[in-house]
């Protein structure tokens, strides 16, 4: 009876087939960790902007309109909860003789792999 054994070159040739195919796999793993995480860091900063801007329209404080400038943020960290994120608020009032529109932009900033990243939203909030 013949024993069916693989010689050296067929389990050579079927360990590089095996290399390559795992480094492919590999790469396509660390594409998707790497996308992910960014999609991430970016919705947490859409969520932390648009948490300021329904902050400041939901707000009673009639001084959104008579002094915005008062409201405005420079850039500094949200708070402890997020400390990758820095958040940059301005408020004003471009229509001159119509104090009752504001104009709110809010911009938060993160540091990616590939340097920083921001998000800005901005809307205008009516008084009437």
């Amino acid at each position: 009876m013949k024993r069916k054994t693989f010689s050296l070159i067929e389990i050579s040739i079927a360990i590089a087939i095996f290399a390559i195919v795992s480094v492919y796999v590999m790469r396509i793993l660390y594409q998707g960790y790497h996308y992910s995480r960014g999609f991430k860091m970016k919705t947490i900063a859409c969520l932390l902007a648009q948490e300021k801007m329904e902050e400041l329209s939901t707000d009673s404080d009639s001084t959104l309109f008579s002094n915005p400038s008062a409201h405005n943020e420079s850039r500094a960290q949200v708070d402890s909860d997020y400390p990758d994120f820095d958040r940059e608020v301005n408020v004003t009032c471009p229509y001159l003789g119509n104090n009752n529109l504001a104009h709110i932009k809010v911009t938060v900033y993160w540091q990616g792999e590939k340097g920083e990243r921001s998000v800005s939203l901005q809307t205008l909030i009516a008084d009437f």
